[in-house]
């Protein structure tokens, strides 16, 4: 679960408390449903496993709803710095654009991509 902390593509989109976002989950939880609070907190520094990043996973959520590199390094299970080789090449290729706002960088795919 996470809450609007990137540029919302609804203006009355408002962002939750992670206190409330917490006793919701935790509300899920009690009934059998997994679920997790994405902090604005970067994860661990683990990173993921090494493999081959899927480049169509990450710009299909990116046509869904932007994100910051922390973001895309879980869902790709991969580490920011390997993510990092392939968002500049998906930059240079034009498939994907980086937005500088008061949240930190988020990238997106274009509206015309």
């Amino acid at each position: 679960m996470n809450t609007v902390l990137r540029p919302a593509s609804e203006g009355y989109a408002k962002s939750s408390g992670e206190e409330r976002l917490s006793e919701i989950a935790e509300f899920f939880r009690e009934h059998g449903v997994r679920a997790e609070v994405l902090t604005e907190s970067e994860p661990d520094s683990r990173g993921g496993h090494i493999g081959v990043i899927d480049e169509e996973k990450i710009l299909g959520v990116l046509r869904i709803r932007p994100c910051r590199l922390f973001e895309i390094a879980k869902i790709a299970e991969a580490s920011e710095l390997e993510v990092m080789k392939v968002l500049s090449r998906l930059i240079e290729e034009k498939k994907i654009v980086a937005e500088q706002t008061k949240k930190g960088v988020f990238y997106r795919v274009p509206p015309s991509g």
